[in-house]
């Protein structure tokens, strides 16, 4: 079974969405170059995201990024900077539930949801496993070096129960 990964990230215009898009493609491209599929299938901007939901889409968008967690081998999700508000913790919520292994990509400054943050380090009972890399995803190579990590976090269905 081809392993797959949802990216999540916070959409924004601010602070540093364009590093955040970057890292969302290169993260997608180290992936899918090694055979994962990875979804959703493009980085979106803000101002495309809400154009969507003004256009009545945002009820399909909310059903297909849930549909695409619930049935994804792991959460990624790129939260350096996010907001306590950001979706991306709706997307982790939904993994939480859903029993889908999360990998969080932020700086130690980055705040995390107090039951996401309660989460971290668990492998055992009824969580599925949910890691923190503490990365700078600005740096060169860095998102190479995380997608490594991910992938060694995933390789048997041992290490994703």
């Amino acid at each position: 079974m081809t392993p797959s990964a949802f990216i999540a990230h916070p959409v924004s215009e601010t602070g540093n969405a364009e590093a955040i898009a970057v890292a969302a493609r290169e993260m997608r491209n180290v992936l899918t170059g090694c055979g994962w599929r990875v979804v959703p299938e493009v980085v979106v901007e803000k101002s495309v995201a809400t154009a969507r939901v003004r256009d009545g889409e945002g009820r399909r968008l909310v059903e297909r990024n849930v549909e695409q967690v619930g049935s994804a081998t792991v959460l990624v999700i790129l939260a350096d900077g996010a907001a306590e508000t950001s979706s991306v913790w709706i997307e982790a919520g939904v993994a939480l539930a859903r029993g889908v292994p999360t990998v969080v990509v932020a700086s130690p400054e980055t705040p995390l949801p107090f039951l996401l943050g309660s989460a971290l380090g668990s492998n055992a009972g009824r969580l599925p496993a949910c890691r923190r890399v503490t990365a700078d995803i600005r740096l060169p190579g860095m998102i190479h070096r995380v997608a490594q990590q991910i992938m060694s976090l995933t390789q048997s269905a041992e290490d994703l129960k």
